[in-house]
């Protein structure tokens, strides 16, 4: 997911770079990873050696992550948000249509993983939750959930959607965004009440 977001970046002109804790993301040739844009680094150390970011993304990650480790990784994370700045994120969640997306969190690796669960063992998802618990962990931690961002990146979700705009590059699956500030969103203008299909998508995931 890292080199597709870097890529997509890169074709908007946008300075992207990325962080992965990985040998293997590190070692994959791809062309949004060309270049030095991704480093190997543990946020929990710090901020990167980039320094902080307009815009950090963390996309699948959340669901991975022990209930007893969430709320320091969300803090890692967000210390990479330069002021001013958003971090967003995309969460695999419930989804009332297959038992592999039902309500499940498991405490730490501390705890065997029940037999009749192992199946969720494998897709290493640890923490899945409805948005309700995702937002409300944020404000707890004393962010602001900026809810008119992901207003609109929820009509471009629907436009690909319908359009394919990314084509075989994304399968979407039972996820959802959270955008989140440490501060009060900026004014982003009128509100755009167009109908789906003509909605624009916001500048930087263009």
């Amino acid at each position: 997911v890292l080199e597709v977001v870097l890529a997509h970046a890169r074709d908007a002109g946008v300075d992207a770079r990325g962080v992965d804790v990985s040998d293997d993301a590190l070692e994959r040739p791809a062309r949004g990873a060309e270049g030095g844009r991704v480093t190997k680094w543990n946020i929990e150390h710090g901020v990167p050696p980039s320094g902080q970011s307009d815009l950090v993304t963390a996309t699948d990650l959340l669901e991975h992550i022990y209930e007893v480790e969430v709320d320091r990784a969300v803090r890692a994370i967000m210390s990479c948000v330069a002021p001013g700045g958003l971090g967003f994120f995309c969460v695999a969640t419930m989804d009332p249509t297959t038992a592999a997306h039902e309500e499940f969190v498991h405490p730490s690796s501390a705890v065997p993983i029940p037999l009749d669960r192992e199946w969720q063992a494998v897709a290493g998802h640890v923490n899945v939750r409805p948005h309700a618990y995702w937002v409300a962990l944020f404000e707890r931690l004393g962010y602001v959930v900026d809810w008119r961002v992901m207003d609109l990146f929820a009509q471009w979700w629907a436009r690909d959607q319908r359009e394919g705009t990314f084509g075989s590059t994304v399968q979407w699956g039972p996820r959802f965004i959270l955008a989140a500030r440490h501060t009060v969103a900026v004014d982003l203008g009128p509100r755009n009440d167009e109908p789906l299909g003509l909605a624009r998508p916001p500048r930087a995931l263009e």
